[in-house]
């Protein structure tokens, strides 16, 4: 009895890890780069959304561009900032908007994208806008 007791104990007790080992997994990268997408067109609270200024398709117009299109942004950053790794120009093009200018465009970005946003919401945005 008391070895089916213990058993049982031990069972729950690996059903229990197992259910909270799911409860906090990572996200797939897929499901990174959908928050990135679901910040880039809705922001947060405290964030405005990045779709209000930029263009994020060769198909979406607008009579006015308040900031460069994004559209193949990993390959003009490597183009544009070869020193240093598209993840890392478009990690400090967020936290620090005016690291990093297009020409034409003014340093008008919200500024405080690395004070609301947390580490993974950056690099989550940063995986979306590396399948543009």
């Amino acid at each position: 009895m008391r070895t089916s007791i213990l058993c049982i104990m031990l069972v729950v007790s690996f059903l229990t890890a197992c259910q909270l080992l799911d409860t906090y997994m990572l996200p797939t990268y897929d499901q990174q780069i959908q928050h990135g997408k679901q910040l880039f067109y809705n922001g947060t609270v405290d964030t405005p959304a990045c779709s209000g200024c930029h263009i994020a398709s060769n198909s979406e117009h607008r009579l006015y561009i308040a900031a460069p299109k994004l559209v193949g942004i990993s390959n003009r950053a490597q183009v544009g900032q070869p020193t240093v790794s598209a993840d890392e120009y478009l990690y400090q093009s967020i936290i620090n908007p005016g690291v990093y200018l297009v020409e034409g465009f003014p340093n008008s970005m919200f500024p405080d994208y690395g004070i609301h946003l947390t580490d993974y919401d950056i690099r989550s945005l940063i995986a979306y806008l590396q399948t543009l």
